[in-house]
């Protein structure tokens, strides 16, 4: 994947607004602002039974899955394997989100997975010395995320920004060659921008989007945010 780009990653959740025909809308939103916006990297987290449908039918967004465990494709039953969801064309996995933590060892299993099948991971932490021990695993992306802050409609890169700089600073110089993301609570196009200000690679998001009266064109505002 392109290193490059800012990204904006979405996280469907399992939110009654993501599930079945109404998660295939948001994919669709998701393609279709990707397609019109090729300097920005869309990425799409659905919920896991639409993973490969939504890998099938996305041509220009990227499909993320929410989680991925360290398990070998085989006899492991309810698990997910990277092997799998490569096998089914998505392309990355989120890891270790606030609502799905694993710990450090059980993160550094599936990254080692997530290469061994080559997909990219983005390992998500609570605070900037978390993100820096993740970061040395050395997975695509990093994702610093307060708790406090997700769901809250706070963005972090207004409630916390100095901290998002640190973040920044010393994963630049600690960790050059993984992506800096944050999220929690990021809500408008105006947060979107602030993060990047920052020093920020992109954002992942989640309830803004899912929820949205108007989820295309939110995500529309934020990459124009984004590129200007």
């Amino acid at each position: 994947m392109d290193a490059h780009k800012k990204i904006i990653a979405l996280n469907f959740k399992t939110y009654a607004q993501s599930a079945g025909a109404a998660g295939l809308r948001l994919l669709q939103a998701c393609d279709s602002v990707a397609k019109s916006n090729p300097a920005t990297s869309i990425i799409a987290c659905p919920q896991q039974q639409d993973l490969s449908l939504a890998a099938s039918t996305l041509k220009s967004a990227k499909v993320f899955a929410q989680h991925s465990d360290a398990a070998r494709q085989g006899a492991f039953t309810g698990w997910v394997s990277p092997a799998s969801l490569k096998a089914s064309g998505v392309e990355g996995t989120l890891l270790n989100h606030s609502e799905r933590r694993v710990g450090e060892a059980k993160v550094a299993e599936a990254l080692e997975a997530c290469r061994q099948a080559r997909i990219s991971a983005i390992v998500c932490a609570e605070d900037v010395e978390e993100s820096l021990k993740f970061a040395k695993l050395s997975p695509w992306a990093v994702a610093y995320e307060p708790p406090e802050l997700i769901g809250s409609g706070i963005s972090v890169s207004s409630a916390k920004p100095e901290i998002v700089r640190q973040f920044i600073s010393r994963m630049c110089k600690e960790a050059p060659s993984v992506i800096p993301i944050i999220g929690a609570g990021v809500s408008t196009e105006g947060d979107v921008a602030k993060s990047v200000e920052l020093g920020a690679s992109g954002v992942l998001l989640a309830s803004a989007f899912v929820k949205s009266s108007d989820p295309k064109g939110l995500l529309e505002k934020m990459v124009a945010s984004i590129e200007g």
